[in-house]
């Protein structure tokens, strides 16, 4: 059920009010307590990398490559973000594993 809700709410806030109405769903600020207890801070998120970590050898079909990127910590104000997803080969699941917060892209890095 907490699964149900969070994907509801997620995808239309009014429509999971709606449901409240007909199903025994808990209150949206349960749902913000749920999503605001994950640390989500630029950077990589630690929680994706041990959870990768206790895949078996046997199933990991996938591929990660950071590319020698440095990211520099600025005062300015962010227009972009940096994003590092992780990517299955099979095509079955996609997981964001960090984003960095810049005020712009140098050509080299928006070339890959």
């Amino acid at each position: 059920m907490k699964q149900f809700s969070l994907t509801l709410y997620y995808y239309s806030p009014k429509s999971y009010n709606f449901c409240r109405t007909i199903l025994t769903l808990l209150h949206p600020s349960s749902i913000t307590n749920w999503t605001s207890s994950v640390k989500a801070d630029p950077g990589f998120l630690e929680e994706v990398f041990e959870y990768l970590k206790k895949i078996p050898d046997g199933d990991k079909d996938w591929y990660c490559d950071f590319g020698g990127i440095q990211v520099e910590a600025h005062e300015t104000p962010a227009t972009e973000t940096l994003v590092f997803m992780l990517v299955d080969l099979n095509g079955k699941w996609k997981w964001l594993i960090g984003y960095f917060l810049q005020s712009k892209s140098t050509a080299s890095v928006q070339a890959g």
